[in-house]
């Protein structure tokens, strides 16, 4: 069972949970493992040798008190918009900071309501610390240095199995939790963009344009996707237009039909038989054969329409589930030694524009492109 530890890691049964508990053993980290399976949760906390909790979220007694006996959380229980809330009002409670790994737009816009709430308890905020979004948050806020009066910007998520339909597969490429964040949260959420500093709905896959990432001049189609980056970019950059996109020319169904599919994707039944699916045909994620020599990548553009002015840069990580794992706990070790700053905050705007390459053991990237 748990003792007093500085990190509580909140889903550490899952895929990017047990990379996160090898993680933090290597590091001699201070860190409780907790879940809601007392079998997975022993078995993930003896193999690493370190304290554990079975928690279930929905005993806010026994949340309080476990948050409570910690400085930070990092969250990484999906989907986050089921499992974000009760955890970040338990922290906000006990007064103590907050991290999560979430690629969910309305998850991390939800996080930022809260900016003021934390800042008078001098707590930080931070969700979106793993890919993709420190990945977005790292080429933005550095085309935001290259071209200050910026006021569009595109960002476009490369991940080498997605490149291509050919190539892509869910089985080897992504997690069971990301899986679930898109079925239960991202897809129901439907099509998000940044428009003149707000977060406006539009059909996932509305639009439709090519980044050269390699100066050939012919360009990888990509397509319209509300990713999170939207609004960490938004935050770190202040540039007000923001669009995210997804490798591949997407075509959606007609947007009538996709108003009435939508409500049936956030209901029990469906997320329950859904879920059922994804646990019985696809593995907890990739296997390390998977991930060797893998690089992800996010690529962008940022655009000062009245000036005529462009510029584009790409920011390349190594595989996306370890990058998770050392990006959230360089922040959680930076926050835990007093270096943060209260309120909502992006890897970026917290550590600068050149955080993505300070992290221990990445070899990150960011160049500029043609």
């Amino acid at each position: 069972m748990a003792s007093e530890a500085s990190i509580l890691v909140y889903g550490a049964t899952g895929y990017t949970g047990n990379l996160v508990a090898q993680k933090v053993k290597e590091l001699g980290l201070s860190a409780t493992l907790a879940g809601r399976n007392a079998e997975k949760v022993k078995t993930v906390a003896d193999k690493v040798q370190l304290p554990y909790e079975v928690l279930d979220l929905s005993d806010s007694a026994k949340l309080d008190d476990l948050v409570g006996r910690h400085k930070l959380v990092l969250h990484i229980a999906g989907p986050y918009a089921v499992t974000s809330p009760p955890m970040l009002e338990a922290c906000l409670r006990k007064k103590v900071h907050y991290l999560d790994v979430t690629g969910e737009a309305r998850v991390v816009e939800a996080v930022k309501s809260r900016s003021e709430e934390a800042k008078s308890s001098g707590l930080t905020l931070m969700p979106a610390v793993g890919f993709d979004a420190a990945v977005g948050d790292a080429v933005a806020s550095h085309l935001k240095r290259r071209l200050p009066t910026a006021t569009h910007l595109d960002l476009g998520l490369v991940i080498p199995r997605f490149s291509t339909v050919k190539s892509f597969s869910t089985r080897k490429s992504i997690s069971r939790g990301t899986l679930k964040s898109v079925l239960f949260s991202v897809l129901p959420d439907g099509g998000l963009a940044m428009r003149d500093g707000n977060l406006v709905e539009e059909s996932v896959a509305a639009r439709h344009r090519k980044f050269d990432l390699d100066g050939d001049d012919k360009g990888m189609s990509f397509s319209s996707f509300p990713a999170c980056e939207i609004i960490v970019a938004g935050h770190s950059t202040g540039i007000p237009n923001i669009s995210g996109y997804m490798p591949g020319h997407m075509k959606m169904p007609p947007a009538g039909l996709v108003r009435m599919v939508r409500p049936l994707l956030t209901t029990n039944a469906f997320q329950k038989v859904a879920g059922f699916a994804v646990d019985l045909l696809t593995p907890p994620g990739p296997e390390p054969k998977d991930v060797e020599d893998v690089h992800m990548s996010a690529v962008g553009e940022a655009r000062d329409e009245a000036g005529g002015k462009v510029a584009r840069a790409i920011a390349t990580v190594g595989a996306p589930y370890p990058f998770t794992a050392s990006c959230s706990l360089e922040v959680a070790r930076r926050v835990l030694q007093g270096d943060f700053k209260p309120g909502f905050q992006t890897t970026t705007s917290a550590y600068g524009p050149d955080f993505l390459v300070s992290v221990p053991g990445e070899n990150a990237e960011v160049k500029d492109l043609p």
